[in-house]
């Protein structure tokens, strides 16, 4: 796997049903710009897969690495919501 040996299955993950569910309308909520490790929300990247900009490694200091970016994002923003899951086997389901 891209991203190393995995101690969890992959989150499961239906963006249009989350997206209805969560009521967000705004693609660049999720789907952000910007470049140097700072996000830039006035910049979408609508339709670009998070790989392409979040590498699987990336050195330190140089940018926000896939599995950081997607942790980051999703339970950053269920945690200033007050809602969604923030536990690992919630979204990591066997």
């Amino acid at each position: 796997a891209a991203l190393g040996k995995l101690t969890r299955p992959p989150a499961v993950f239906v963006h249009d049903q989350h997206n209805e569910k969560a009521g967000l309308t705004d693609c660049v909520a999720c789907h952000h710009g910007g470049s140097g490790g700072k996000q830039d929300k006035s910049a979408s990247t609508e339709g670009t897969p998070c790989a392409d900009c979040h590498k699987v490694k990336t050195p330190k200091g140089k940018g926000t690495d896939l599995t950081h970016a997607y942790h980051k994002q999703c339970i950053g923003c269920h945690k200033a919501k007050g809602k969604g899951p923030v536990a690992c086997g919630q979204c990591h389901k066997r």
